[in-house]
């Protein structure tokens, strides 16, 4: 694989994670949404903690499937990048990747806790930090993926220019 090859690859792939960071942020907004409907019932019933629960499960599986994809995807940047980033700018990526790694942990740990039982301010309290820290993963990959890409794109540029003054 030459240098634009995986310029490319690594630009396609943010395209991608993105689109699951989509998706970590409708769960989120599902439960927002289920949430603010069960406030405004007087009483909470073993359905409406049913419907938490499943959306619960359904953000865990998602922040699992982007703990997936930016493993694989943070492999081949960390593998393929470092000879065309040079150590400076690579060790500026590794510490962004920590960021974003340390993020997602923290968001997977609170998810994890589960959906605590009937008493409403319990429910409160998991929902917000459950949304402040998916807030917090999704802004931090936007902002890292969108300083990478900018870097990206200008590499791309020349290493195209670089091909087009071989060819001619």
């Amino acid at each position: 694989m030459d240098e634009l090859d995986v310029i490319r690859r690594a630009i396609e792939e943010h395209h991608r994670i993105r689109a699951d960071i989509r998706l970590a942020g409708e769960a989120v907004n599902d439960m927002e949404a289920l949430f603010n409907l069960q406030q405004a019932h007087a009483t909470w019933g073993q359905g409406s903690v049913r419907q938490l629960t499943e959306a619960t499960g359904r953000l865990q599986a998602t922040i699992e499937g982007l703990r997936k994809g930016l493993g694989a995807h943070f492999g081949f940047e960390e593998r393929y990048l470092p000879d065309i980033f040079g150590k400076n700018l690579m060790m500026a990526l590794i510490l962004e990747h920590d960021e974003v790694r340390g993020k997602l942990l923290e968001c997977a740990s609170a998810v994890s806790t589960g959906v605590p039982g009937l008493q409403q301010e319990s429910l409160l309290a998991f929902r917000n930090v459950v949304q402040q820290k998916t807030s917090d993963l999704s802004s931090t990959m936007e902002s890292h993926a969108s300083r990478e890409e900018i870097i990206l794109r200008m590499l791309e540029k020349s290493l195209e220019r670089q091909r087009q003054a071989k060819s001619s």
